[in-house]
């Protein structure tokens, strides 16, 4: 089933096919290790903690609610135990065109790529494409059309996390993350002179520490701590270079309490002194 056919976006060929798709239930009849290696592009998705070996790779555990990529002629292996079932979903589909070399970068040279799954974006899209895609009333492919399409997009845009690990998201995570981040980056950018603690963010949102804490690291990928460091960081780096403020000056303007706690501050996050920071870039800009 062709879905869309070939599209031309801003003069990049693209094309998708989707070869077979299926959500359900398996029973396993003899403790084995399943070989699969297809000829297409395969998205997998496990609902259950599942055994898995990829290539010459080592025995792992796939965490129930993880999807993975496997290139075409990927050979790898799932553990069945007789008597176990084990609910999944799965596509199996073939690229072109610019978006075959998109999935090419995504897998790198190992061939595959993980992804967790907390909002369940993956598995909706999946059991989606399976109920449209071989519906037999008119406009069904349509919609598996727009549901695949949608998980390929979804699948690119996903931040990496850990090696072969990328996390996929909601829209509404995103959306909430998005307001969380940009809430507290304008809190601190208009309190860059003082010396602000992660209580002072928390009590910004009405949040407990630990709670806001782990909600901001779990939606923007770094600490609350981190943020306060990395925008004083930049502001610092616009006070030495185009302000040409001393270190001292820079220091007290910060609100650290002293120049030698903003220098360990600066070295720590940039890898080098403030002093040969300016004294490097204003080389730079010589030549």
């Amino acid at each position: 089933m062709h879905l869309g056919g070939n599209f031309d976006l801003d003069g990049q060929r693209f094309s998708a096919r989707l070869v077979s798709a299926l959500t359900e239930v398996r029973q396993f009849m003899a403790d084995c290790w399943f070989p699969s290696c297809w000829n297409h592009w395969v998205i997998d998705m496990v609902h259950a903690d599942q055994h898995h070996r990829i290539g010459d790779g080592k025995a792992f555990v796939r965490e129930a609610g993880s999807a993975v990529i496997y290139r075409p002629k990927l050979r790898y292996w799932e553990r069945q135990e007789a008597g176990k079932s084990q609910y999944e979903s799965w596509i199996i589909f073939s690229l072109g065109g610019q978006l075959e070399q998109t999935f090419q970068s995504l897998v790198g040279r190992a061939g595959y790529c993980h992804f967790r799954d907390p909002d369940h974006v993956v598995t909706n899209h999946l059991r989606h494409i399976s109920e449209h895609a071989f519906h037999r009333r008119q406009g069904f492919e349509l919609l598996a059309q727009g549901e695949m399409l949608g998980l390929l997009g979804r699948l690119i845009a996903a931040p990496q996390v850990g090696t072969h690990l990328r996390e996929i998201r909601s829209l509404e995570s995103i959306a909430h993350a998005g307001s969380m981040e940009a809430r507290i980056e304008a809190f601190i950018r208009a309190r860059i002179n003082q010396p602000l603690t992660v209580a002072d963010l928390a009590g910004h949102l009405n949040q407990s520490v630990s709670a806001f804490s782990h909600a901001y690291a779990k939606h923007t990928g770094e600490t609350p701590y981190r943020a306060i460091t990395r925008l004083k960081m930049e502001a610092a780096k616009r006070l030495l270079i185009d302000q040409g403020n001393s270190v001292k000056q820079t220091a007290l303007h910060l609100g650290f309490s002293s120049e030698y706690q903003f220098s360990r501050a600066f070295k720590r996050n940039e890898g080098v002194a403030p002093k040969l920071y300016v004294k490097a870039m204003t080389a730079k800009h010589l030549d």
